[in-house]
């Protein structure tokens, strides 16, 4: 067996890949990975030997990995946006002997310190990948099903980010998975769009191994931008729009869709999707750091306005610190008038004296929004994460990274609580609702007035 083996057996001139301007079919794709495959032994790399890829959505990417994994190779997608020494310590950590750099991860890895990296010998890219596409076509290296096929590095939450071992078995037993369930089968005739990121685990089998596997077209975006998404659906029929749900809802409020999409009850004043730019206001509340993002909803997409960290002297008084938050964010409010207030549901766990030093900060922020005539309202951890990775589990790193992605920022947010701030946002203005997780988990919060307990943004 062999996970590359997906794009076998579809017709030559069936379309499996659109990026940009350029098309690549079946029979294209399959010559081209066997001619990449081809290059890198000739180079002399080895069943096993590690592959970095660093692309974005690109034809590069696609063609990297599926050559690597046909060759028996061990591919690992890289971050193209990863600082130099992140990528580096991720390069020594697998031991990669070659790199395959796409236009968006060659800046990068032209400033590593080589020397600090002895068992890399190849860095791979422009005109020096098209050679090895050119190469003359090996033959596919069958694999076990335990066979390590690709090592996905996980985002650091607890500790220093580490490398998943995923093997060929793994990817095809969920493939085949999918491909069974019914009403989540794809066929020839459904064309994909592939916006998530391919290095993500999620883009690279869900998106785009499920659209192989069954022959489907990808559409493939290096980034999602709402205006240039419903412009793809449009013109591409996509009929697979696999993501998060923030994602989802995003093109589906615009006003080229000429649908009423706000399910409120009229008049409430948080919930007005109807009207262009409605702003939100997340927060993530601490007595040390209080988390802010400022969110805008406009037409059919989410662009950030503000964000940062509310910090208050630890010398101060408890009082002090707290009166400190509730003149900050009270500024906030007029100086950005949002329609509504997001907090991330209170957690209790065993630190009780942090718990209650939260829940203080949490009421003063509830009290600068009600003294404004703001409805507030409560997101527990997994809404937040349901609307934003479309995954309750999802970790912190994921979650950073499809913040970025949704409010076409070019990198996370930061600090950590800048970040969740900014979730709890795009959870409120769009991702828990499309997803019914504001159905499961979003109620307003205890003590404001807000009209009614379980309230949608997207019908």
């Amino acid at each position: 067996m062999n996970v590359a083996g997906i794009i076998d057996g579809h017709p030559d001139d069936a379309v499996a890949l659109v990026v940009g301007d350029r098309t690549v079919s079946y029979g294209e794709l399959r010559r081209e990975v066997a001619g990449l495959q081809g290059g890198l032994t000739e180079l002399g790399l080895d069943v096993g030997d590690r592959v970095g890829l660093t692309a974005g959505n690109t034809v590069e990417f696609v063609l990297t990995w599926l050559a690597a994994a046909r060759g028996g190779f061990v591919a690992v997608p890289l971050n193209p946006g990863s600082p130099v020494p992140e990528l580096a310590r991720e390069l020594a950590a697998v031991g990669a002997r070659a790199v395959v750099c796409g236009p968006e991860g060659s800046t990068v890895v032209a400033d590593l310190d080589r020397a600090a990296l002895p068992v890399l010998e190849h860095v791979i890219v422009g005109d020096d990948l098209a050679d090895l596409v050119a190469h003359a076509p090996a033959e596919t290296v069958e694999r076990e099903a335990a066979d390590l096929a690709v090592l996905m590095f996980t985002s650091g939450t607890a500790g220093a980010p580490r490398a998943a071992m995923l093997t060929h078995g793994n990817l095809v037993a969920n493939l085949e998975q999918v491909q069974a369930s019914e009403g989540r089968r794809r066929g020839p005739d459904d064309v994909a769009l592939g916006v998530i990121p391919l290095f993500h685990i999620f883009g690279l089998n869900v998106v785009l191994g499920g659209g192989l596997v069954a022959g489907s077209r990808i559409v493939l975006l290096d980034r999602f931008d709402a205006e240039e998404a419903l412009r793809a659906i449009v013109a591409h029929g996509v009929t697979d729009l696999t993501g998060p749900p923030a994602m989802r809802a995003a093109p589906a409020s615009s006003p080229s869709f000429r649908v009423r999409l706000s399910t409120a009850p009229e008049g409430h004043p948080g919930w007005g999707r109807e009207s262009e730019g409605m702003i939100v206001i997340g927060i993530d509340p601490g007595a040390a750091n209080t988390g802010f993002g400022v969110v805008r909803t406009i037409n059919d997409r989410m662009v950030a306005l503000d964000g940062g960290v509310i910090e208050t002297l630890p010398e101060l008084p408890a009082e002090d610190r707290l009166a400190s938050i509730h003149e900050a964010l009270g500024k906030l409010i007029e100086w950005h008038e949002p329609k509504a207030l997001a907090l991330e549901d209170l957690f209790f766990g065993k630190n009780v004296s942090s718990a209650l030093a939260v829940g203080q900060a949490r009421g003063v922020v509830m009290l600068a929004a009600a003294q404004r005539g703001i409805p507030c309202f409560d997101y527990t951890p997994q809404a937040v994460k349901k609307a934003v990775c479309g995954s309750g589990s999802a970790e912190k790193g994921q979650v950073k990274r499809m913040v970025a992605t949704l409010l076409g920022l070019p990198e996370p947010p930061a600090p950590d609580h800048a970040a969740d701030a900014f979730a709890v946002a795009i959870c409120h203005a769009g991702g828990a609702a499309a997803a019914d997780a504001a159905g499961e988990f979003g109620r307003p919060a205890v003590g404001t007035t807000a009209v009614a307990a379980r309230q949608r943004l997207v019908g």
